[in-house]
């Protein structure tokens, strides 16, 4: 049996500070990181707007400390089960903030 991994092995934290220093800490490992907002599924315009917003806070947070680290993004987190044109014009302003900051998702 391999080794046990518990959950704060996934989880980097609730707070961009938080987050930072999590990847920080990896990156200081040699390991690169991969950043996913959880919360899949949201049911408002809004929340689909909030989920963007974070997203692009972290990408400017990895983009500003030099973090090596990228993003995974959900479809679905940012709209597409309410309204596929919130979806686009969401993933648009996430796709700009990332490819100004050299970022992947």
């Amino acid at each position: 049996m391999g080794p046990k991994i518990g959950i704060k092995s996934f989880i980097a934290g609730t707070t961009l500070d938080e987050l930072e220093m999590n990847i920080v800490r990896l990156n200081k490992q040699n390991i690169a990181v991969t950043v996913d907002n959880l919360g899949e599924f949201v049911y408002s315009e809004s929340e689909a707007y909030n989920a963007t917003y974070h997203i692009i806070k972290v990408i400017e947070r990895i983009n500003e400390q030099n973090l090596n680290a990228h993003i995974s993004l959900k479809l679905t987190q940012i709209g597409l089960d309410i309204n596929s044109e919130i979806c686009k014009q969401n993933l648009m302003r996430i796709l700009a903030k990332a490819n100004e900051a050299h970022i992947f998702l």
